[in-house]
């Protein structure tokens, strides 16, 4: 009878992988992780709408009712400007200007503009506008928003462009109203009457970051 000689089992030992491989690879990640983190800082740094500086001194609100060649001013502007053309989702303007600063140059035809036949600056005496969307256009950019006078709000555009003037950006905006439209008139009977009302306003404001 043949012995069977049992072999002694050989022992397998675990397979060590150098930790210094899962170090560098782990060091690696970390530094795409920050770079990423960094570049993503960055872009959004740049192309964040920015809060402008505004030169309340030196803005200008003039009127015209072209149809009674009337000329007049506003001043007492307050404003908050955020924009950034690459970033117009993020945008936005609101400002305030205070009714009683109103000049036509004819005291007692301002005085009679301030009653209750019109603006009734003692119980409103602000005109607010909030933008609710700033879009681009072929000649500049159109701020949507609503503009309150007395207790009407509409929605009105206001188009605008930013002019570079020695290294200061001006804001600037002309556009119409119709004041039967915030009940501070009488409703026109007709378009000839509605045109007689229309104001053309032009505001120039400079701005800075």
């Amino acid at each position: 009878q043949i012995e069977q000689i049992s072999k002694p089992h050989r022992v397998l030992k675990p397979v060590r992988f150098k930790t210094s491989i899962f170090a560098k690879i782990n060091t690696l990640m970390k530094k795409l992780i920050t770079f990423s983190l960094a570049i993503f800082s960055f872009t959004f740094f740049i192309f964040a709408a920015t809060e402008w500086k505004i030169n309340f001194e030196k803005a200008t609100i003039k009127f015209t009712m072209p149809a009674e060649e009337v000329n007049g001013t506003l001043t007492g502007l307050k404003a908050e400007f955020i924009f950034d053309e690459n970033d117009l989702a993020n945008s936005k303007l609101t400002a305030s200007v205070e009714v009683n600063t109103l000049n036509t140059g004819d005291n007692k035809r301002d005085e009679h503009l301030k009653t209750a036949d019109f603006f009734e600056t003692e119980k409103f005496p602000n005109m607010t506008f909030t933008s609710s969307e700033i879009k681009k256009t072929e000649k500049g950019f159109t701020v949507v928003g609503n503009l309150k006078m007395k207790i009407t709000e509409k929605q009105i555009e206001i188009p605008f462009t930013l002019e570079n003037q020695d290294s200061v950006m001006i804001f600037k905006s002309n556009f119409d109203i119709y004041p039967s439209d915030f009940g501070v008139t009488n409703k026109p009977k007709d378009e000839k009457e509605r045109e007689v009302e229309k104001v053309v306003v032009n505001i120039q404001v400079p701005i800075t970051k």
